[in-house]
C-alpha cells in the first residue's frame, strides 16, 4: 500500500504523477506519491492555473510536454496595426480573421486589400466588405481566384500578456517542490509538513508563509541548456527551503517547513525543456547551498526586481527562439535546394540559392 502525501489516504495503484508538471516538459514521474483523486483535483485547479500562466513561453519555444504533446496555439492575439492572429508553436503567426485595408485613391476609387488566414475566411471577408459596400457582388471563389497564396511576415508587434502569480499558481509551483521531496525519499508524512500540505491541497494558510518573490537572481544555479527549469530543496536546521527557476530566469522562493527535525538533505531536479542537452534532465544536479535563498530575507510581495527578472526571462526565451528559428530556417533552406544530394557535387549556384532563401526568411528581404 502507498500513502498519498497530500490526503494521507491509502491506495494500491495510481496514475503516474509528474514531479515537475508535465506541461513544462519534465518526464520524471512517480506512481506512489499521490492518489488519483488528488491528482484529478490538481489537474483541474492548480496545475491548470500554473500551465495557463506559462503557456506563452511554451508556444514561443515550441516545447513539448513530458508526454510529448505539442504546445498550445495562442489565439486571438492583436498586432499593433489591428490584425488578429493565432500564434502557432514556434512563434509562427496565422491570421485569426480576415484583415481588410481601405485606401482612398480618389473620390470615386477605393483600393481594398484583403488578407486571409485560410480559404474558409473568404466568405467572412465578403460579409465584412458588404457592411461597407452593401451592393458589392463577389463570390468567395472569385475572391480566392483574384488573390494568391503566399507566406508573409508580420510588420508590427504582437501583444502577448503574461500574468504570473495568484494563489493557484503559487500552490502549483509549491506542489512541484513538495513532490520532489517525496520522490527523493525524504519523509514528508509527519506533522512538520502538515501546514504546506494543507496549503497545497486546500489553499489554507498565508501564501507568504510558503512562497516569496526573490529580490535577486538565483546564484550558481546549475545549467544544462538555454532555458532550464531548476528546483533545489535543502534543510537549514528546522527550516526546509527551496527555489525554482523557470525558463532559465524566473525565480521563486519557498519554505516547506519551519519545524523539520529529520536528517540533513539537499536534493534537486534540472530539466532542459528544449530536449537539446544530453541528457535533457537530471535528478541529481550539483548545486551549492548558496543557490537556495534565505526565505525569510525575501520580500513578501513582488517588486521592481520581480518584473526585471521576468523581463530578463522573456528575453532569454526570445533569444532561444531566435536561435531555434535560425537553425530551422537553415535546415529547411538546405533541404529545399538539395533534398538528398546522393553524393552529387554541390555547385556555387546551389550555395547562392541556399543563401538567398536563408536571407529572405531570416531578414524578410528579397535578394
Amino acid at each position: 500500500m502507498n500513502t498519498c502525501i497530500y490526503s494521507k489516504s491509502q491506495f494500491d495503484r495510481a496514475t503516474a504523477e509528474h514531479i515537475l508538471q508535465n506541461f513544462l516538459g519534465a518526464r520524471w514521474t512517480s506512481s506512489t506519491i499521490a492518489c488519483d483523486e488528488v491528482q484529478a483535483t490538481f489537474g483541474k485547479t492548480i496545475d491548470a492555473k500554473f500551465s495557463e500562466a506559462l503557456k506563452a513561453f511554451r508556444t514561443i519555444l515550441a516545447t513539448k510536454s513530458g508526454r510529448g504533446d505539442a504546445p498550445p496555439t495562442l489565439k486571438g492575439l492583436e498586432t499593433a496595426d489591428g490584425q488578429k492572429i493565432d500564434m502557432q508553436p514556434g512563434g509562427k503567426p496565422r491570421l485569426a480573421k480576415p484583415h481588410i485595408k481601405f485606401e482612398n485613391k480618389s473620390a470615386e476609387e477605393v483600393k481594398i486589400s484583403v488578407s486571409l488566414g485560410n480559404e474558409n475566411h473568404a466568405g467572412w471577408a465578403i460579409a465584412e466588405l458588404k457592411k461597407k459596400f452593401p451592393n458589392l457582388s463577389i463570390k468567395p471563389e472569385e475572391l480566392l481566384k483574384a488573390g494568391k497564396a503566399q507566406e508573409s511576415y508580420l510588420r508590427s508587434p504582437v501583444k502577448i500578456e503574461i500574468i504570473l502569480g495568484g494563489l493557484d499558481y503559487i500552490r502549483g509551483a509549491t506542489k512541484a517542490c513538495f513532490n520532489m521531496l517525496a520522490a527523493h525519499n525524504i519523509p514528508v508524512l509527519g506533522p512538520a509538513f502538515d501546514p504546506v500540505r494543507d496549503f497545497i491541497l486546500h489553499g489554507r494558510g498565508s501564501m507568504e508563509d510558503f512562497f516569496r518573490w526573490p529580490a535577486k537572481l538565483i546564484v550558481n544555479a546549475p545549467r544544462i541548456g538555454e532555458v532550464d527549469h531548476f528546483m533545489g530543496v535543502l534543510n537549514k536546521g528546522a527550516s526546509v527551503e527551496a527555489v525554482m527557476n523557470l525558463f532559465g530566469g524566473i525565480p521563486h522562493s519557498f519554505r516547506l517547513s519551519s519545524s523539520y527535525s529529520g536528517p540533513n538533505f539537499k536534493v534537486g531536479y534540472l530539466v532542459d525543456p528544449l530536449r537539446v542537452a544530453q541528457p535533457a534532465e537530471t535528478r541529481e544536479p550539483q548545486f551549492s547551498d548558496s543557490a537556495i535563498f534565505d526565505f525569510q530575507a525575501q520580500p513578501e510581495k513582488p517588486g521592481q526586481f520581480t518584473w526585471n527578472a521576468a523581463t530578463d526571462a522573456v528575453h532569454a526565451v526570445m533569444r532561444a527562439h531566435q536561435q531555434l528559428t535560425t537553425s530551422r530556417i537553415i535546415k529547411e533552406s538546405w533541404e529545399e535546394v538539395f533534398g538528398s544530394p546522393d553524393g552529387r557535387q554541390i555547385t556555387r549556384a546551389d550555395m547562392n540559392l541556399v543563401m538567398e532563401k536563408i536571407l529572405k526568411k531570416l531578414f524578410h528581404i528579397d535578394t
